[in-house]
């Protein structure tokens, strides 16, 4: 998706290809539906924040739109798989622009493959 090969580098029907497919997710009634499974996420995190003494809002956040996102895009995510894939994800988007480590955290996460 990103970095050398990505989607970013894609010209003539390739990138066409793509596009066609990212704009298909994008008509009012997909993202409705995303919208709807980050609110049923959220939902079904609050007990669990009601049991705690404390949370962290940012890392609860990740994986509440870890498993919305995975939900619509039609990807089987068990409860075992959720931390490592919200881990990968959060490294791919906050490391690809960093310097250094992070970065090189975020090209590993990107090239592993994720089991599912």
């Amino acid at each position: 998706m990103f970095g050398e090969g990505g989607v970013q580098g894609l010209e003539g029907e390739a990138h066409r290809q793509h596009k066609a497919l990212f704009l298909s997710l994008m008509s009012q009634s997909r993202i409705d539906a995303l919208v709807e499974l980050v609110e049923h996420y959220w939902q079904l995190r609050l007990s669990y924040w009601e049991s705690q003494a404390s949370i962290i809002l940012l890392d609860e956040l990740h994986h509440i739109l870890c498993r919305a996102a995975c939900a619509w895009c039609g990807i089987p995510l068990h409860n075992v798989d959720s931390p490592e894939m919200t881990k990968r994800l959060v490294l791919m988007i906050e490391g690809g622009a960093a310097i250094g480590p992070k970065h090189w955290a975020a090209g590993r996460a990107i090239r592993l493959k994720m089991r599912l």
